[in-house]
């Protein structure tokens, strides 16, 4: 078993398999969660209730390239993803607007549904970025997640050719005729991956002292521009809880009721 304990804001890890716990000022709790299957084993990093450590996550996870395993709780059900820095792509998830601009997503669903407290967060393995998507297909293939709608890696967030590989890419594209139905399939997956690319964050409240109003923003990003303001010194000032004014005006805070909460309706 993975026993993995948050201790005072810190991540002990002994083992290996599953087990998490939620941090409080000078103890902690475990939750066992149920069983990982076979092939995740030797996960690097199991977080049972992401929704409880998300500072943990992005700390431990940023800048870090991998394959990651959202695993539901309730019924065995998996899905496998991959991406170059996975602190970014992991938080998507944390975000209601991000599962609205991708409507089609299983995961998503499915995520809606049972609620984020209800999946295990795993990191399978980190890797370098030339094989990121060949090892995201070998787990696809290999153990068909049900919450996957491609059978093969096809996550390019962030994803940067070298030189080298572009040029074999583009002389072995050269005189390839595409038929209609791949021609449309290649188009739709474009249209999707331009989806994920969309700039999301946290979702925020603003209070305007000035006028006494309050607005919803999407993400910080969105705040800061409409506001003319910081969104690094926004940021800044959330993660590390400063609840005074900022620039003697605004009350900014995270907007709970936009993060993910389970819907009652029938499995995806």
């Amino acid at each position: 078993m993975l026993l993995t304990k948050f201790y005072n804001n810190t991540n002990f890890s002994v083992g290996v398999n599953l087990c998490t716990a939620s941090s409080s000022s000078n103890a902690y709790t475990i939750a066992i969660a149920k069983d990982l299957p076979a092939f995740a084993a030797n996960a690097l990093k199991v977080f049972s209730n992401p929704t409880l450590v998300r500072k943990e996550i992005y700390s431990s996870l940023k800048g870090k390239t991998g394959i990651y395993m959202f695993f539901n709780k309730k019924n065995g059900s998996f899905y496998i993803g991959s991406a170059v820095d996975l602190s970014r792509r992991v938080n998507y998830y944390f975000q209601n607007c991000y599962f609205k601009h991708n409507p089609n997503s299983i995961i998503g669903k499915a995520i809606l549904k049972y609620g984020m407290a209800n999946f295990s967060l795993v990191i399978l393995e980190f890797c370098d970025e030339e094989i990121l998507l060949s090892r995201e297909t070998h787990y696809i293939t290999t153990y068909n997640p049900a919450y996957n709608i491609l059978k093969e890696g096809s996550s390019l967030l962030g994803y940067k050719h070298k030189l080298e590989s572009i040029l074999k890419i583009g002389k072995a594209s050269l005189g390839r005729v595409h038929s209609a139905e791949v021609r449309s399939r290649i188009s739709e997956s474009q249209k999707s991956r331009l989806k994920e690319l969309r700039p999301l964050g946290f979702p925020v409240l603003v209070l305007d002292l000035l006028t006494n109003n309050t607005t919803n923003y999407l993400s910080i990003a969105q705040a800061a521009k409409e506001l003319g303001l910081n969104s690094s010194s926004i940021s800044k000032r959330i993660n590390k809880g400063i609840k005074s004014a900022f620039k003697g005006r605004y009350i900014i805070t995270v907007n709970q009721s936009q993060v993910t909460k389970p819907l009652d309706e029938k499995n995806p």
